[in-house]
């Protein structure tokens, strides 16, 4: 069974950040590119079949942006036995898990956009495998998400 690591750098920000639904709206979109393009570079470096799907506007410089093939997986992950997401934190502050799970969605759906999982719902994702968690590493911050392949229960087998 296949396996994956994602490593996002910075950390998406939190529902309390208390922002207008304009800035709400292009974060996420922000933190979801950044997720696909971390999921597909992870995918490259793990030997996984990709393709191209189009081509893509990247942004490489404030108002500098150029045109890339937009890749995606080829064989996505049908059922994650595992899926782990790990928020790196510099300091030892009190975190609220409820915010970080929350904080995860645009990661997450950026992950299926890249073809890496078939999609995000408990169709897809074993829930009572799904974990968020906080892991602290001074001077760092990031996501780590960790997404196994397994065979799914018979149960599920009729949903897939």
């Amino acid at each position: 069974m296949r396996s994956l690591t994602i490593r996002i750098e910075g950390r998406p920000p939190t529902p309390n950040a208390r922002r207008d639904w304009r800035a709400t709206m292009r974060d996420t979109a922000i933190w979801r590119e950044k997720a696909r393009h971390a999921a597909i570079a992870a995918a490259l470096d793990a030997g996984w079949p990709l393709m191209s799907v189009g081509m893509e506007k990247v942004r490489i410089a404030p108002r500098k942006f150029e045109m890339r093939p937009k890749m995606v997986a080829v064989d996505p992950i049908r059922w994650a036995g595992k899926y782990i997401m790990a928020f790196v934190v510099p300091d030892h502050r009190e975190r609220d898990h409820d915010n970080a799970v929350a904080s995860g969605k645009p990661l997450t759906d950026g992950i299926v956009e890249a073809g890496i999982l078939a999609g995000d719902s408990t169709r897809y994702i074993d829930s009572e495998q799904r974990r968020t968690y906080f892991r602290y590493h001074p001077g760092e911050n990031a996501v780590l998400v960790y997404i196994e392949e397994a065979e799914p229960p018979q149960e599920q087998l009729s949903l897939l």
